[in-house]
């Protein structure tokens, strides 16, 4: 902080997110300009956001997942149907006008059906399941039993003698077919690869660099993770607000989205805004300056670089020629 206060032809500061930078910035006896550097800025905005998913996305994103949510709504929509019909409609009604007192020949005479019918919906307690009714094998309810003497390597008859004396009575080439399938099934697990999935390391790159010119695809797995997994929309609409007020220099945008996620008080951003609206005269300098901290941090990017591919190669003598300058 002494030797910026003895630099008065220093005027603008641009600095990563280091509190004691912001303090001697702050404390100096002449004004200076206080800029965050936006690359710190975005790196930290790239680590909030991996957290956030990496607590909301599993490891394995299935595609399996969409289709059987889509059989679960077509199951609702059946049974939704059902209790539509108007066979069940009419039970209610007669239900209704036989609690009323009116008689059962009265209600056939009025509906037109039989007296059978009306005590049968008198009695009714549910609708009508539609349709036919699959049979059960008497195999299925053995199915469990025969997957338990398969895994001990017995075979397809000794099997079958086995639960022939424990009381199965169906046909043997029933259990013959059943082992055939587990023994299949065990053997088609190595053949074939696992069902198409997004990792989250893939899904988290293409939440962070969605754009509405993204190609259709792109546009489309976004979209469905972020119907599949509604906590994540908040934290997306975040993180791509914050970068579009950087990209358009829009320093108040950038405070007044600060201010509204704070008061949302969500979970993954809550510390993140709460830091940045301490420095909110820094962060909306970034927004509306051009400075950076770019040339220092590729400098040290280069000197790194250096120290790295020289290490247990040459001395200390060539490094430090390398790494200091020297005017010509």
């Amino acid at each position: 902080m002494e030797w910026l206060d003895a630099q008065p032809r220093i005027t603008l500061v641009s600095r990563d997110r280091f509190l004691p930078y912001a303090e001697a910035v702050r404390l100096t006896s002449h004004p200076v300009v206080d800029v965050l550097d936006r690359f710190h800025l975005v790196q930290n905005l790239w680590k909030l956001y991996e957290t956030a998913v990496a607590s909301i996305l599993p490891n394995k994103i299935f595609l399996d997942e969409e289709e059987q949510s889509e059989t679960i709504t077509q199951q609702d929509e059946a049974e939704r149907k059902r209790w539509d019909h108007p066979t069940w409609h009419r039970a209610l009604e007669i239900k209704k006008a036989r609690a009323e007192g009116e008689s059962i020949a009265s209600i056939a005479r009025r509906l037109a059906i039989s007296r059978n019918t009306v005590y049968n919906d008198i009695h009714r307690e549910a609708p009508i399941i539609w349709g036919r009714r699959s049979r059960t094998h008497e195999v299925q309810q053995w199915k469990g039993r025969i997957i338990e003497l398969e895994e001990k390597h017995l075979t397809v008859q000794q099997i079958l003698e086995t639960v022939r004396s424990e009381g199965y009575t169906a046909a043997s080439r029933a259990v013959r077919l059943v082992v055939e399938a587990i023994r299949r099934d065990r053997r088609n697990v190595s053949r074939y690869p696992e069902p198409p999935f997004f990792s989250r390391r893939r899904a988290l790159g293409y939440l962070w660099k969605w754009h509405m010119g993204d190609a259709p695809e792109r546009r489309e797995v976004v979209d469905k993770l972020l119907v599949r997994f509604p906590e994540l929309r908040p934290v997306f609409c975040f993180v791509h607000s914050f970068r579009e007020s950087i990209r358009h220099k829009d320093g108040p945008g950038m405070l007044a989205l600060l201010t509204s996620e704070f008061e949302r008080k969500d979970r993954f951003t809550i510390r993140f805004v709460r830091r940045l609206l301490k420095e909110a005269e820094g962060i909306k300098n970034a927004c509306e300056n051009p400075e950076s901290n770019g040339l220092v941090e590729g400098h040290v990017n280069r000197l790194k670089l250096v120290k790295r591919t020289m290490y247990g190669r040459a001395s200390f003598r060539l490094l430090r020629i390398k790494v200091l300058h020297h005017p010509s």
